[in-house]
């Protein structure tokens, strides 16, 4: 995935219709009400961190905790972690850590037992797309693959969990940890089963760039389904999990979050795609082809109005998809969205441009626990920078 779009030229309209004009003069293009910026592009992750990183030092493993902030709430506990050595002092070393939890208060959930599922998490509130559910730091950290060391007097990396489990994390976290669901039966030793069969993915962490992996006490419990109404996601300075939910969840329900990654390359979610049409999925993968491109809306700014309703059509089935399959291809849903808003700005249509951008700042809360820039979108689309385009390119023409 390409990352800081941010810093590149992209699609802002300003940029385009500032060249455009200067150009052939004309005054279609720069004519926009307000400034806000529609957000644009798709969004950074950590889908794409390899299984193995560098390992300059594989068999030189710690297990050690890293420290609670100095502000932080009554019996919180530090996070055991199993790192390569100089994990600890390259997280150590990044500006502003350890940040507080911010944990929702009062609570939104709890834990119940579901017959023949073990416990569930449930909502004790209505949430909306975006709201966080829950955020803990986890009981353990550790790297995803643990080389096997030939050196003697060297641990199997079966010890090495044993050992942080049972000698190194706190006694209730331990307790926690060991009350987890187990899938595996004794078919595995029993850390790694708890650890195989709880874990959720923390990407590359400071010092490595291979995937990481946590087990945490609360979220660790969220039921799996196909079709999710939460997901979760890392944070690095507050060394936590958040739980956050995916689309509106009423009180009493059941919080789930999805099997794999929701957010995916698409080299892996092509797989999983065998429900969504061809003609959508070629619309798919033409926006993922032109993540950065407007021209497809710049043209339709100068075409006949009949085109609305098609570029309209074929954008919001792509999205309707994705909502209905709970499937969000990572350089496919933002640009989606983003589209749609542009399209109704610019038809000065503030009920759908507003409906779209609220749709877009609930799953960009979701997936990276921040809006985004889709707020200030949602509360005035009448101040962005795309709105009534469509409107004064056609009077201007018939002028």
């Amino acid at each position: 995935m390409r990352r800081g779009f941010l810093l590149q030229k992209s699609l802002c309209l300003d940029e385009k219709v500032n060249k455009s004009t200067q150009e052939s003069a004309r005054p279609i293009i720069n004519v926009s009400k307000g400034s806000i910026a529609i957000p644009s592009g798709p969004l950074p992750s950590y889908i794409n961190t390899p299984d193995v990183g560098f390992l300059p030092s594989a068999t030189n493993r710690v297990i050690t905790s890293l420290p609670l902030p100095s502000q932080c709430l009554r019996g919180e506990r530090s996070v055991t972690c199993i790192l390569f050595q100089g994990m600890k002092e390259a997280i150590l070393a990044t500006p502003g850590f350890p940040a507080p939890l911010a944990i929702p208060f009062p609570s939104v959930y709890r834990l119940d037992s579901i017959e023949g599922a073990g416990l569930g998490m449930f909502a004790t509130v209505d949430l909306d797309p975006g709201d966080l559910i829950a955020c803990e730091r986890p009981l353990m950290v550790c790297t995803a693959y643990m080389p096997i060391s030939l050196r003697d007097g060297d641990l199997h990396p079966n010890q090495v969990l044993e050992l942080a489990v049972y000698q190194m994390m706190s006694e209730d976290g331990r307790r926690a940890f060991l009350s987890l669901h187990k899938c595996k039966g004794n078919t595995v030793p029993l850390v790694n089963n708890i650890l195989d069969t709880n874990s959720l993915p923390v990407g590359k962490l400071p010092g490595y760039d291979g995937f990481c992996c946590g087990v945490s006490k609360d979220i660790s419990r969220v039921n799996h389904s196909c079709s999710p109404n939460a997901c979760h996601r890392w944070d690095l300075m507050s060394f936590s999990f958040e739980l956050r939910a995916l689309k509106k969840i009423l009180k009493g329900e059941q919080i789930t979050i999805g099997y794999g990654n929701l957010v995916c390359p698409r080299s892996e979610r092509w797989k999983m795609e065998l429900k969504i049409s061809e003609a959508r999925r070629a619309v798919m993968k033409r926006i993922q082809d032109t993540p950065y491109d407007d021209a497809e809306l710049n043209a339709w700014l100068k075409s006949s109005d009949a085109t609305s309703d098609i570029i309209i059509k074929r954008y919001e089935s792509v999205a309707l998809a994705m909502e209905a399959e709970g499937l969000y291809v990572e350089d496919c849903w933002p640009v989606c969205y983003q589209r749609l808003c542009k399209i109704y700005c610019a038809l000065e249509n503030m009920e759908e441009a507003r409906k779209w951008a609220k749709h877009a700042e609930g799953l960009c809360r979701a997936f990276t626990g921040k809006d985004g820039g889709w707020s200030a979108v949602a509360a005035a689309p009448q101040s962005t920078n795309w709105w009534g385009l469509k409107t004064h390119f056609g009077s201007a023409k018939a002028a």
